[in-house]
Order: C-alpha cells, then sequence, then structure tokens
C-alpha cells in the first residue's frame, strides 16, 4: 500500500484490515516518528548495548507513548 494515498482510498484497497486502522497517520506523524533517538540509533556500533542501557530505555518509552496516541 502507498502512504501517500488519501485515507479513504486505503480503507478501499482489496487487502485493508480494519483492524489495522490505527498505523492510519499523515506522512508528517511517520517523518517525526522515524526521526526519535531510537531510529537515528540504528547506525551506532554500539546499538545493541545502547538499547539494553539507560538511552534505549528512554528512547524505547519515548517511542512506546508516540505509538500508543
Amino acid at each position: 500500500m502507498n502512504l501517500f494515498r488519501p485515507e479513504q482510498h486505503a480503507q478501499n484497497w482489496y487487502e485493508w484490515n480494519e483492524e489495522l486502522n490505527w498505523t492510519r497517520h499523515p506522512v508528517a506523524w511517520w517523518a517525526e516518528t522515524f526521526c526519535m533517538p531510537i531510529f537515528r540509533n540504528r547506525a551506532r556500533p554500539d546499538f545493541v548495548s545502547w538499547l539494553s542501557g539507560e538511552g534505549g530505555a528512554e528512547a524505547m518509552t519515548q517511542l512506546r507513548a508516540r505509538v500508543s496516541e
């Protein structure tokens, strides 16, 4: 599915699943989400250890809060 299509087109898509309705957000929302620290730090050579540390825990908390809005 193309993220740039209007919402009514998404609902008319033949593979549309109503249970996934919570994932429909404007492109700006997705851009802000993917700019969060959890995504910006993926290229770190110590990403796994960073993720299990305090910084990663805070980043995951922020991501969970944003997704559950």
